[in-house]
C-alpha cells in the first residue's frame, strides 16, 4: 500500500495531477516513505469495520510508473518492499 498526500512538489515527488483518479482533486504526490505491506483479507476487514474505504482501481499505468518510480530505488521507500512490487 501507498498513500497519497497533499503534493509539496519536491524534487524527487511523483505528482499526480487532478483528473488522473477520480479520486485525486489536487495535486497529490505518491508517499513512498509510508508505504506497507498488507493483505487483500486486511483491506478487506478494514472497509467492513468502516477504517478504509474502496476506491476505483488506479490506472494500470499510473500504477507501473509507481512500481518504476520505487525500484529506481526511491530513496524513502523500505528496501525489504521491492520484492513484492
Amino acid at each position: 500500500m501507498i498513500n497519497l498526500t497533499e503534493s509539496s512538489h519536491a524534487e524527487h515527488s511523483f505528482t499526480l495531477k487532478p483528473g488522473t483518479h477520480p479520486y485525486i482533486y489536487k495535486d497529490s504526490d505518491v508517499n513512498f516513505g509510508d508505504a506497507f505491506l498488507t493483505s487483500e483479507a486486511k483491506l478487506q476487514m478494514e472497509c467492513k469495520l468502516g477504517s478504509a474505504k474502496p476506491h476505483d482501481p488506479m490506472d494500470p499505468e499510473i500504477v507501473a510508473e509507481i512500481i518504476k518510480r520505487a525500484r529506481a530505488p526511491h530513496s524513502a521507500f523500505e528496501p525489504y518492499l521491492l520484492k513484492y512490487l
